[in-house]
């Protein structure tokens, strides 16, 4: 696969523009919306980010992203929603800390989980020395906003439920 800018056609849909990326699977081609890639897939993420100052012609119906190592059954298939549910149930009866969770919900843009574990962090759910592990998993940005309310919460000494502060989700 190249390492150039993917720019492919741009759609129209009532008053939402949107650009199509041309993907080559095996000897199939798919048109996808760039967004959902972006969204759904660091793997995407990773290769628009790498393409921004390539080649304007990548991901275009003439010169397509190929992917190899991917079957087409593979590249069709995504998961259910009921396995996507089945999968966070058997997360949820794990017994996850309150680190993995919030790392878990962030990454994976799981808001019960990032909602349960930042609230216990905030409530003093670890130690100094877990706070340059937590700063690379979570972000240092997010890691100082749950110091942050921490360190308030302490301070006005009011009996305020730390899951009743409105924290701006990142997820």
């Amino acid at each position: 696969m190249s390492t150039a800018t993917a720019t492919a056609s741009t759609s129209k849909r009532g008053r939402f523009f949107y650009e199509l990326i041309t993907v080559k699977v095996e000897d199939k081609l798919y048109q996808i919306r760039k967004d959902r890639l972006e969204r759904t897939s660091q793997y995407f993420q990773r290769i628009f980010s790498s393409l921004k100052d390539g080649d304007t012609n990548e991901g275009s119906k003439e010169n397509p992203l190929e992917l190899r190592g991917c079957t087409k059954a593979e590249f069709e298939n995504s998961p259910l929603v009921s396995d996507i549910a089945n999968a966070l149930a058997h997360l949820e009866s794990s017994g996850l800390d309150s680190k993995e969770k919030a790392t878990i919900g962030m990454q994976y843009g799981v808001s019960q989980f990032f909602i349960e574990g930042s609230t216990d962090l905030a409530k003093g759910g670890f130690e100094a020395s877990d706070i340059d592990n937590l700063g690379d998993s979570m972000g240092y940005a997010t890691l100082s906003r749950l110091l942050l309310v921490r360190s308030m919460a302490r301070e006005t000494h009011v009996a305020l439920p730390l899951d009743k502060l409105k924290m701006r989700a990142l997820v």
